[in-house]
């Protein structure tokens, strides 16, 4: 898969709001976890600051609390951030 990045147009349909929170991306159907910190979100996607964005794959879960995760697709790569939208189950 390519590297996307980010480009100075914001293509969002909905406002975002700095979240500042922690949470756990979840992928290999669950078996590899890793920490995140969400930047900003919004009803469509948001921003992550993965512990390691080099490993992050395309597609996987965030698990914003023990009962609650929601799909995700990569939408860009920038330095330490990546960018989500938010896919159904």
């Amino acid at each position: 898969m390519a590297n996307l990045t980010i480009h100075s147009v914001d293509q969002r349909f909905s406002k975002r709001i700095k979240a500042l929170r922690k949470a756990m991306i979840s992928y290999n159907q669950g078996t590899s976890t890793m920490d995140c910190s969400i930047l900003d979100l919004s009803a469509g996607g948001a921003r992550l600051r993965p512990i390691d964005p080099k490993r992050v794959p395309g597609n996987f879960r965030l698990r914003l609390t023990p009962s609650l995760t929601i799909g995700c697709e990569v939408v860009y790569r920038e330095r330490s951030d990546i960018g989500v939208s938010f896919v159904p189950s």
